[in-house]
């Protein structure tokens, strides 16, 4: 990424994108240290919770955070938004996990909780699936095992086995609560994260540009999976990472990967060059209707008002020293974020 009149404000996404269950490729940290240097702002923009987030993956290198997939926003040390499960919601939803028997952490800013009984469990499914060392341990030693977890507070749930299928459970529990496939997905329909529904990473992007005054045209956002869809659609430039198993199966034929690899070459070699395919931002699924309503940049679309809905946006492949000012026509939209918790 090279120097240009107008800095550029990047969120790059963690797991698969930037890091590999945790490990970054040096080739990563100096892409984003070259881009730092060039002037632009850099972000890492993930979904997993700051406790879960290694400390040396940030410091010196980022200049802020956005973690639990939106709900998070940390700059400069200042604590922008932590957005929560409401406590009777949230006690509702463990209790009935616990009753499908369910396997999950429960991911906040200070520490990520599972109850002490699903520990060896946990390291089992973790074992089998990711077949290293590292990758269960990057997990299991960021969580705390409580023998009680109904009055902690969180942000989000990860869950790795249950009884019963998640959307079944969810459904049982009749509030509205986000689901996405789990990054594991040999571990099927028992396995997936579990959010609140007004909450993903656009959001907590927002927050950034409200505090910076950015537009959404100097925004780039770079991801891999399922949580990454509204980052990418709504960016000034969107950068799917190629052979993701949850963004890049949104493409549709002719649209444009962003970069191949991930052992050194991913972040480094990416460019932001892209034709998001066409979805919903909303279902998080592919277009199944004929009617198509085109999602700009700064726009939503809505799965009452129009089933599905496509962006293409392509810009240069490099970017141009960050120093001028911006046009005065080319200014951030105004919008209000709640940055409290729920």
């Amino acid at each position: 990424m090279t120097a240009t009149s107008t800095p550029r404000f990047v969120f790059i996404d963690f797991d698969g994108t930037y890091a590999d269950h945790g490990v970054v490729p040096p080739a990563h940290a100096e892409a984003v240290r070259q881009a730092s240097a060039n002037g632009h702002k850099v972000f890492l923009c993930t979904g997993r919770p700051k406790s879960m987030v290694p400390p040396t993956v940030l410091d010196g290198v980022f200049d802020g955070l956005v973690g639990a997939a939106g709900g998070y926003v940390e700059l400069d040390g200042e604590v922008l938004a932590d957005v929560r499960f409401p406590a009777e919601l949230g006690e509702r939803l463990v209790r009935l996990l616990d009753q499908h028997h369910v396997v999950y952490v429960l991911e906040a800013a200070e520490a990520a909780y599972t109850r002490a009984a699903s520990v060896d469990r946990l390291a089992e499914i973790l074992q089998a699936t990711l077949k290293t060392e590292r990758g269960p341990r990057d997990i299991l030693d960021n969580v705390v095992p409580l023998e009680a977890v109904t009055d902690q507070t969180f942000a989000k749930v990860t869950c790795f086995a249950s009884s019963t299928p998640l959307r079944e459970v969810l459904d049982e529990l009749g509030a509205p609560i986000g689901l996405i496939p789990s990054s594991l997905p040999d571990l099927g329909d028992g396995a997936g994260e579990l959010y609140l529904p007004e909450i993903n990473k656009w959001v907590g992007i927002d927050v950034v540009q409200q505090r910076y005054g950015v537009p959404t045209s100097d925004v780039i956002a770079i991801g891999d999976g399922w949580n990454d869809l509204e980052m990418i659609t709504h960016a000034g430039t969107g950068v799917v990472v190629e052979g993701s198993a949850g963004a890049a199966r949104s493409r549709r034929p002719g649209d444009q990967a962003a970069h191949r690899g991930r052992s050194g070459r991913g972040v480094r070699g990416a460019r932001p060059h892209l034709s998001i395919g066409r979805w919903c931002c909303r279902c998080r699924r592919p277009h199944a209707h004929s009617g198509v309503a085109t999602v700009r940049s700064g726009e939503r679309c809505c799965c009452r008002s129009a089933a599905t809905a496509s962006a293409s946006r392509s810009t240069r492949s490099t970017l141009p020293p960050a120093s001028a000012a911006r046009s005065a026509s080319d200014q951030p939209r105004s919008a209000s974020r709640a940055s409290s918790r729920g």
